[in-house]
């Protein structure tokens, strides 16, 4: 098994040296392919959907969600990106100040950032943690596949982040509680 996982990575990892506008004719193709034949959680989707959007219409639900399943496989592949990808990718696709929060830490400050997953994390995560002067953690849901928890844990902590399971968050938190940190909540579950 672990060969077929090395062969799989590698797949990944030559994926991700392909330009990001290729990479994103991929996704389309995929997005099509997601919502259309594999039907991914799309009964979730619309059912979310219905209860949000009682008002819309169905066509205008089915629009809503199509839109989602490009936006779906659109962070997939930027997050393959990441794997290979160095700092200009991530300065390009991340504009965000975290003075303030350097001015906590440098206080002695620990500090809680508190954010709704509707962005690519990936992108996020590599953006601020090149920029804190603190450490970075970051809570984490892990993967069912283990495969593919271990491949986007490589990739959450490439640029120094921390990873916190939330299934286990106060055992393997306390490991941190006794350090200066910047801790990174995100809502994308209800």
């Amino acid at each position: 098994m672990k060969l077929l996982n090395w062969i799989l990575y590698a797949f990944l990892y030559s994926l991700s040296l392909l330009p990001l506008k290729i990479l994103y004719l991929i996704s389309d193709f995929f997005g099509l392919i997601v919502f259309y034949v594999i039907g991914y959680r799309k009964k979730v989707v619309l059912s979310n959907l219905n209860v949000a959007f009682p008002e819309k219409t169905d066509q205008e639900k089915l629009a809503i969600a199509r839109q989602f399943y490009r936006n779906f496989t659109d962070t997939l592949v930027e997050s393959i990106k990441v794997m290979s990808s160095g700092e200009k990718l991530i300065k390009k696709m991340f504009v965000g100040n975290v003075d303030m929060l350097n001015e906590l830490a440098e206080k002695g400050r620990n500090v809680q950032i508190h954010a709704m997953h509707n962005f690519n994390w990936e992108i996020v995560n590599h953006g601020v943690s090149r920029l804190l002067k603190r450490p970075f953690l970051a809570v984490y849901q892990p993967i069912t596949n283990k495969f593919f928890d271990d491949v986007f844990g490589k990739i959450r902590s490439r640029f120094g982040t921390k990873l916190i399971p939330a299934n286990d968050f106060k055992n393997n938190f306390v490991q941190f509680d006794h350090e200066q940190h910047l801790l990174a909540l995100v809502a994308d579950q209800n």
